[in-house]
Parts: C-alpha cells; structure tokens; sequence
C-alpha cells in the first residue's frame, strides 16, 4: 500500500496593474545580426539606416572586401552562393569575375561602374552609391 500525500496548497498568481501578457513572441523573417544592426542605427534620427550589398554568385568568383575600413576578408566563391554585407558606413569590394556576380544594394539591383570589366578592384560602395542606383 501506498502512502497518502497531501496536495500543495494553490498559490495565488501575482497581481500586475500593467495589463495581460503574452507569451508569443513576434514574427520576423530578418536576419538577427541586421535586426541588431539596424537597431543600433535606428536609436539616432540623424544616423541613417545600414547599407546592404548582396552579392549573388552565378559563377565561381574570388571575392575580397573590407565593411567599414574593418579587417580585409579574401575568398574564393562558388556559384549559387550568396553573400550579405552589412555597413555602416562603406564597403570595399574586389572581384575576381565580375561577370559571375550579381550586385544589389538595398534590395535594388547595381551594376558597377567599368562595363563588361572581368576584374573590379577597390571598388567603393556607400551612400552616394545608393543615391546613384534607379
């Protein structure tokens, strides 16, 4: 035979004058490290939001940049990969097959000064970039 155990005694919920809460969390489909970013710029009217390049690799291409004169990334990419670069305030960009990479700044499509030039070096992006794109 078992013994018998005697139930806890309810505990009342804490009262709040600060209204219902809820436990869902809200939805979003941005990237967490952008989120955190864009925040960060949102906190001053005067600081514009971040630039965003993607660039989106239709052929096999070395790619170097640099985002915000920060350390200089050198690598080799394949085609059907994608790349974001987040900045606040430029990014420099060398490519190594310029006509295997497809180029958007803020959600709009870019294509860089020099024409059908296979290699691009050094090439600037920032906000008079983006003034310039359709």
């Amino acid at each position: 035979r078992l013994p018998t155990v005697a139930a806890p005694a309810p505990v009342a919920a804490p009262v709040s004058d600060a209204g219902p809460v809820s436990d869902a969390e809200p939805a979003s489909d941005a990237d967490p490290a952008a989120v955190a970013v864009t925040g960060e710029a949102g906190s001053d009217p005067a600081t514009p939001e971040p630039l965003r390049i993607v660039l989106e690799f239709s052929q096999d291409c070395w790619v170097e940049f640099t985002v915000d004169g920060g350390r200089r990334t050198s690598e080799l990419r394949a085609a059907g990969e994608v790349v974001t670069l987040v900045a606040r305030d430029h990014v420099l960009l060398t490519l190594g097959n310029l006509a295997g990479v497809g180029i958007s700044i803020d959600g709009r499509p870019w294509t860089p000064p020099g024409g059908a030039a296979r290699v691009t070096r050094d090439l600037r992006i920032d906000r008079s970039t983006v003034a310039g794109t359709p």
